[in-house]
């Protein structure tokens, strides 16, 4: 397919092929653009990282003097975590028989159970009750005393 673009003193042809090597170009050139668009911020990233190292130098030094020292505690604390550990487990163990020994005692004995916590919750509101009543004393005594340094 052939473009022809005519003016008074000459003409141009243009023909798909030229159009699209065109195009390619252009395309070339855009992409080279923004190519050195992320190399200058990325010259700019290395700039302000290099800033701030420089300016805590000091402190940076300091970690790596100290980074032995922190990896040996760090070593010891696991070590002390891991004899606990080990030590612990025998007694962890036997609470889990205990409770399972435990558990299995109140299953037989349902019956025993359903008394002792029938008697349990009834201590218990009884000891409601008389917490109760002794706050209301205790508040009303509050009050005359209360009203009696008032009068005098």
């Amino acid at each position: 397919m052939i473009f022809l673009a005519s003016a008074t003193d000459y003409s141009i042809t243009l023909n798909i092929q030229d159009f699209l090597w065109g195009l390619l170009i252009l395309s070339l050139v855009i992409l080279v653009f923004f190519i050195i668009l992320m190399i200058a911020k990325v010259i700019q990233n290395l700039s302000t990282a290099h800033k701030i190292l420089k300016l805590n130098k000091d402190y940076i030094d300091k970690i790596i003097k100290n980074a032995a020292s922190i990896s040996e505690n760090a070593d010891s604390i696991s070590g002390d975590v891991s004899h606990i550990s080990s030590s612990l487990l025998p007694t962890v163990d036997n609470i889990t028989d205990t409770t399972e020994s435990i558990t299995k005692t109140f299953k037989e004995n349902n019956p025993i159970n359903e008394i002792i916590t029938k008697v349990y919750k009834t201590l218990n509101n009884v000891n409601k009750v008389v917490s109760a009543v002794k706050n209301k004393q205790d508040k009303k005594a509050d009050k005359k005393c209360c009203k009696n340094s008032e009068e005098e």
